[in-house]
């Protein structure tokens, strides 16, 4: 639904990358105890120079505004890095 979502100034859309539901011994993480993840894959950005659509990006725990269960809305200033995929 948010897939042609264009955000403006300083925000950006990003695509939340699901974290791992096992730990390394095969052990099932219940949901309810899953961590929120903080790595993304940036689908649009407003006017950002820096950030390109399918940058994988590391942000702030606890920030953006979701707008569904993937979809989440950041400012600019709330991402840390870039990941080298």
């Amino acid at each position: 639904m948010f897939k042609n979502f264009k955000p403006i100034n300083d925000n950006i859309l990003v695509e939340l990358v699901e974290k791992e539901k096992t730990t390394t011994g095969g052990i099932i993480i219940p949901t309810e105890a899953q961590e929120k993840t903080q790595y993304a894959i940036v689908m649009h950005s407003g006017k950002s120079e820096q950030l390109n659509a399918g940058d994988k990006v590391f942000f702030k725990k606890y920030h953006g505004v979701a707008l569904d269960d993937k979809m989440t809305v950041l400012k600019e200033e709330e991402i840390l890095g870039v990941m080298n995929v």
